[in-house]
């Protein structure tokens, strides 16, 4: 009897990564930290300064993502290590939910190298939502901090399946952030120099600082922290001191969430908050937020650090089963043609449910030999306000008539977030391409 190859979970975080199958994890939290020259990644290289530390948030199929693919290859490779798994395996894979396609190729590439072939991608907060509200007929506002990014997205499972209605994020902003506005604090109240201080030592002055926050979260009291160890003097942490850096560093998450909730849900309307990620386990965070929005976020029956993992294994089942068409439903952002006068032409509109297909018609009026079409990420009608993804280069061949050379162009997106570009001239073979990413 034909035996079903697996398909697996998993959640390529910021700090942490894991992989699981099923309605199971197979291995714990494996640290996105790679040493590229040795090839090594993991809890190894925790105390190595030159390893690659946060790379998720600077992947790109550019020449500044190269790093970021290579670094995100190793951490694939170990997670396959601690399964225990050997050879090509098939997988779903997570990614913000505000990753351009640039990103999202990016990740599938790392993946590539990892000899992993990916079904799918999926965003973090539907998977989160997946796995958190199973069995629950309900909209939920999913607010995911993790170390490096942050998503909100509304899920409407009110009608026995998963449908994204609403979805912003920043792939820039997370726990990391607060870790950095206490190093700030330490080193103008500590009288620190950075500059001073060797790669070793800047490493354990991180660690201090993260261990400083860990602790003011679990403790909530005031305590002195010392830095002579680095040069400094002895510094008081306060919990007011705390919640003004925190405040700096979430506010725009919180301006964000309170953007996502007027947009999408009426005055009035019920909802579960859902707070993910590990950076959610901070009770001063949960707390702000409550005030914020004016309801408490559900309590806490699942691990914030492993709901995304749990939620990708859901995803990889019901994709084996054959159940995700019709079961997830999620959305894109805008994408846009570029003009000569540096204006755009809007093709899908931001959150239309994809997967989705539209078509334009552009002309030829300047008799050119041919049509350079740049796809553009965003809603702004400026060229200069939106990301630019890759362009296609459409060749006229013989097209020299003014006005001749009417080009129907197809922009599609596919349910994982991957963009392709396509463009037919009126009785001609429709000319599909690559983007070229530069």
């Amino acid at each position: 009897m034909y035996k079903r190859q697996a398909i697996y979970g998993i959640d390529l975080g910021t700090t942490n990564s894991l992989l699981g199958v099923g309605d199971k994890l197979l291995t714990g939290l494996v640290p996105s930290v790679a040493d590229i020259d040795a090839k090594t990644a993991g809890a190894v290289n925790l105390s190595n300064p030159n390893a690659v530390r946060s790379f998720k948030v600077d992947i790109s199929m550019g020449l500044e993502g190269l790093q970021s693919i290579v670094a995100s290859t190793e951490v694939l490779k170990q997670l396959k290590r601690e399964a225990g798994l050997k050879g090509t395996i098939q997988a779903v894979i997570t990614v913000p939910a505000d990753f351009d396609d640039s990103q999202r190729r990016a990740t599938v590439e790392a993946a590539k190298h990892a000899d992993i072939e990916v079904v799918s991608l999926v965003n973090e907060p539907t998977a989160a939502a997946m796995y958190i509200t199973q069995g629950k007929k309900e909209v939920a506002v999913v607010f995911d901090l993790g170390g490096g990014t942050f998503d909100v997205s509304v899920i409407d499972s009110r009608f026995g399946n998963f449908d994204v209605q609403y979805s912003a994020g920043d792939p820039k902003c997370g726990g990391d952030n607060l870790d950095q506005l206490i190093l700030r604090y330490f080193c103008k109240q500590g009288k620190l120099s950075l500059f001073r201080l060797d790669k070793s030592a800047k490493m354990e002055l991180q660690k201090l600082c993260t261990e400083t926050k860990i602790r003011m979260q679990k403790e909530r009291k005031n305590f002195v922290v010392d830095l002579k160890a680095f040069g400094g003097i002895k510094v008081d942490f306060t919990e007011d001191v705390y919640i003004q850096l925190m405040k700096s560093a979430f506010m725009k998450c919180i301006t964000l969430l309170h953007r996502v909730i007027n947009s999408s849900l009426e005055v009035g309307s019920k909802y579960d908050l859902v707070l993910v990620g590990g950076s959610t386990r901070c009770p001063y965070l949960r707390e702000w937020i409550t005030k914020e929005v004016g309801q408490k976020p559900i309590d806490i029956t699942y691990d914030p650090d492993k709901a995304v993992a749990y939620g990708a294994a859901l995803y990889a089942r019901m994709v084996e089963d054959g159940e995700i068409d019709y079961m997830v439903s999620d959305i894109t952002k805008a994408l846009s043609i570029g003009l000569q006068d540096g204006t755009v032409q809007n093709i899908i509109p931001a959150n239309s449910k994809v997967p989705i297909e539209e078509e334009i018609m552009l002309s030829n009026p300047e008799s050119a030999d041919c049509l350079s079409l740049a796809l553009y990420q965003g809603d702004s009608g400026l060229i200069v306000n939106n990301s630019y993804i890759g362009k296609l280069i459409y060749d006229y061949g013989e097209t020299k008539a003014p006005y001749a050379g009417n080009v129907f162009v197809t922009v599609s997106v596919e349910a994982s977030g991957i963009v392709k570009l396509s463009c037919k001239e009126l009785g001609k073979k429709a000319v599909t391409k690559e983007l070229v990413i530069s």
